[in-house]
């Protein structure tokens, strides 16, 4: 997964800078060269927190949207969070390919785990259960899991593990 932010696009240091309005034109010719660049299976999510509503509209109109690995996300609008045992932090928000952003229901969701340590099976065999439980509830088409922390390959493979033996 590729976190792309406003200020990682090669665009003009006048406009970064000094807050000239970006067009939507600028954004998707970045957004498309850094998409030709990448592998087909890594997927990215551009965070549309600091863009208009004309600019997104723009976006979710233009044939980036389209692309399978392309997904928009409002990292400034976090959804619900939860505590998991005693250690484990999820914090829930959608992602889009098209349409609404804000939409909960048919949407792709996007779980943001964060735990300081590993985490231990029992504890992990309730994330998953969590994650699960939660997609059904939003009637989700996808759940993409990002985990972050010093232990967050660790974690990745062991709930992998976990999840498939369930």
């Amino acid at each position: 997964m590729l976190a792309i932010h406003l200020s990682d696009l090669n665009l003009s240091s006048l406009s970064a800078q000094n807050g000239v309005r970006v067009s939507g034109d600028e954004i998707i010719e970045q957004l498309t060269d850094i998409f030709d660049d990448i592998e087909k299976t890594v997927f990215c999510l551009f965070d549309c927190s600091k863009l208009s509503e004309s600019i997104k509209e723009q976006l979710f109109d233009s044939q980036i949207a389209t692309k399978d690995n392309c997904y928009f996300i409002n990292l400034d609008k976090p959804g619900e969070n939860f505590l998991i045992g005693h250690s484990t932090h999820i914090e829930w928000l959608n992602a889009c390919v098209e349409g609404n952003i804000e939409e909960t229901v048919n949407s792709d969701l996007f779980c943001k785990v964060k735990s300081d340590k590993r985490i231990e099976p029992v504890e992990l065999k309730l994330l998953i259960e969590h994650i699960q439980d939660y997609a059904l509830r939003k009637d989700a088409r996808t759940v993409s899991v990002v985990f972050s922390s010093d232990y967050a390959l660790e974690n990745c493979r062991n709930a992998i593990l976990l999840e498939s033996m369930m």
